[in-house]
């Protein structure tokens, strides 16, 4: 291969050898060698610096060669795999190329369906703006219209919103009133305190919510009132009068009295006592220590409960107006009679004697004071606020 692509190199190494052989052939040149014997030597060593000249050219030569045939393999590789490369990037354009020709074709056939259908509505789409035309105005017309009502829907929220504030407040001032009014009727007429400070402190919160600084008076007055309702002390008449009901209720159950004697006593020799003993069973000697009563009737237990019934109501109503006198001697007077008619020792006779004796410590006469200062306050406050709002919705009338 590397002599039939590069010829010249036999040709330089026929060209180097000729003139060696020339030398050697030579008549002329012999007689020039034996002519000059003294320069045989010089002659011989130009000789062998020319041989190895020639072989220092034969490998270059072949070396270039060498050389040159892997360049020539390393190209072509390269030409191959471009030609390579170059085919697939073209399958791929064309490829590519083949799809976008058909988005063309399929857009070209949507334009030319659009156009023609574009072209059969456009006759209607004439005929339908006019319609359109008109109803814009119409809706204009009523766009208009709309403003002006919410405007004057606006006008009236606010005066509606103006009078239910208003109306409100005037509500609530009006049940703080009320509750005042059921205060002093608690106080007065049924002289129970904690009910009346329970209304106050809710006509006090009804007023807290207002957060008018002009009724700053009305509840220091107020607050001055249910401070002089607490310091009375508590009375539980409704648990009093429980009681007393569960006494008359148990009427029925007491019993006669029974002769009170002694316990038994024997003071007897000690020679007695075993002979004392022995008949004990049969005899027993008592010590009378109070004065013989008559013994109590049926009638006279019948009547006696009637009275003692009465004593009971008496003592009822006696709690409920808080007369202390006539509670205390209506209970000793019911003391009395249970003592002397009833047996006070056991049974419903001494659980109703023991109640009679635990109501001594009630504490039935309390001082009640008027506690009417904030109820007149918020009604003067309450006028003032109606003028003003008269005078206010007058002057809106006016105008």
């Amino acid at each position: 291969m590397s002599k039939s692509q590069h010829p010249g190199t036999d040709v330089d190494r026929d060209e180097l050898s000729q003139p060696t052989e020339s030398r050697t052939t030579d008549p002329a040149s012999q007689s020039d060698v034996a002519g000059h014997e003294s320069s045989v030597p010089d002659a011989a060593a130009g000789q062998t610096r020319d041989g190895s000249e020639s072989e220092t050219e034969a490998r270059i030569v072949t070396e270039a060669s060498h050389r040159a045939n892997w360049l020539a393999i390393a190209l072509g590789l390269m030409a191959l795999a471009s030609t390579g490369s170059l085919g697939w990037f073209g399958f791929l354009e064309w490829k590519r190329l083949n799809s976008t020709v058909a988005a063309l074709e399929e857009a070209q056939r949507a334009h030319s369906a659009l156009s023609s259908t574009l072209t059969r509505l456009t006759p209607r789409i004439d005929a339908i703006e006019p319609r359109f035309e008109a109803a814009e105005d119409r809706a204009a017309a009523l766009q208009a219209e709309t403003r002006a009502a919410l405007a004057r829907l606006e006008v009236l929220a606010e005066r509606v919103q103006t009078s239910q504030v208003d109306t409100r407040d005037t509500y609530v001032l009006a049940e703080a009133e009320y509750l005042l009014k059921l205060a002093q009727q608690r106080t007065l007429i049924e002289r129970n305190p904690a009910n009346a400070l329970t209304l106050m402190r809710t006509a006090d919160a009804l007023l807290a919510e207002l957060a008018d600084p002009r009724l700053q008076p009305v509840r220091e007055a107020l607050a001055s009132d249910m401070q002089a309702l607490a310091s009375v002390p508590e009375l539980d008449v409704l648990g009093v009068q429980a009681k007393l009901t569960a006494m008359i209720a148990s009427l029925d159950d007491l019993t006669l009295p029974v002769r009170r004697l002694s316990a038994p006593v024997a003071e007897l020799p000690t020679d007695v006592q075993p002979l004392l003993d022995r008949v004990s069973q049969y005899i027993t000697i008592h010590r009378l220590e109070a004065p013989i009563t008559p013994l109590v009737s049926a009638a006279d237990a019948g009547r006696a409960r009637e009275v003692l019934r009465l004593q009971l109501e008496q003592l009822k109503l006696a709690i409920l107006r808080e007369e202390a006198e006539l509670f205390s001697s209506t209970r000793q007077a019911a003391l009395s009679t249970l003592d002397h008619y009833f047996e006070v020792q056991t049974g419903a006779g001494a659980a109703t004697y023991a109640g009679l004796v635990a109501l001594e410590t009630i504490a039935v006469s309390r001082s009640m004071p008027e506690a009417n200062q904030g109820l007149e306050r918020l009604k003067s406050y309450r006028q003032q606020w109606l003028d003003r709002l008269a005078s206010a919705r007058a002057v809106e009338s006016v105008k």
